[in-house]
């Protein structure tokens, strides 16, 4: 008698599983926080000191990473044309105070690209945030001044210059911002940077911090990240 032998599949490898050596192997050399993980991948990026950027959009497991910033979804309502949550984002703050790891900072709401009236958009949740004894990030926004952002820091005591705007000023102007971070005595971290070579760039500049939503679910995009992260800087890692 003759049988059939059924075709078998290779069985597919679940992403995690293909990227946990990389991961692994990683060593971060500036502060780095991806795009809220879910849980498993969270726990497996804190491992080697990766920390979650969490928005009022994202899965929220905030005590499984190994460090995180609120977000404050700004960016996302602008793409979308859409005014700001302030009730997602109020939620998302309620959330993480019961949480039993605390923020590392919180971004104050600001305004994409509109500078002056992001500042003083900015101002206004300042006053009312003051409560929470997170830490204030101001967004940094095209055609923000030195002297006023100075001004606002030391009036709101904000302890993050956080480089957001539209990605043209954004990196041109950033090493400006960061100089401006160090004689204020805050840190400075650079919003947004989507790619390995990106990454480069910004350790270049010497950035406190880092944060991306571009990498997370795409091999080809994390594990040039994570070589990136961890090279050092003059030599050239692997980018592909």
């Amino acid at each position: 008698m003759l049988f059939e032998i059924e075709e078998r599949k290779p069985k597919k490898i679940p992403f995690i599983e293909r990227v946990k050596p990389f991961i692994l192997s990683a060593r971060p050399k500036v502060r780095t926080y991806f795009g809220a993980p879910q849980a498993a991948l969270g726990e497996l990026l804190s491992r080697v000191g990766i920390g979650a950027c969490v928005s009022p959009t994202t899965k929220k497991h905030f005590d499984s990473y190994a460090f995180y910033f609120l977000d404050n979804g700004a960016f996302r309502c602008w793409k979308m044309g859409k005014p700001f949550d302030e009730k997602a984002f109020f939620s998302l703050i309620e959330l993480s105070l019961k949480a039993e790891k605390q923020a590392d900072f919180l971004v104050l709401p600001d305004k994409v690209g509109k500078g002056r009236e992001s500042l003083e958009f900015s101002s206004h949740y300042a006053e009312r945030l003051k409560g929470t004894g997170i830490p204030f990030a101001l967004a940094l926004q095209d055609g923000m001044e030195e002297k006023e952002v100075a001004e606002f820091v030391k009036t709101y005591g904000v302890k993050v210059l956080f480089i957001g705007g539209t990605t043209e000023w954004k990196w041109r102007t950033a090493p400006e911002w960061k100089r401006l971070a160090d004689r204020l005595g805050v840190k400075c971290h650079l919003a947004r940077v989507p790619s390995a070579r990106r990454v480069i760039q910004a350790r270049k500049i010497g950035v406190d911090s880092v944060d991306t939503t571009a990498v997370l679910w795409e091999e080809r995009k994390m594990i040039p990240y994570l070589r990136a992260l961890s090279a050092r800087i003059g030599e050239q890692p692997c980018l592909l």
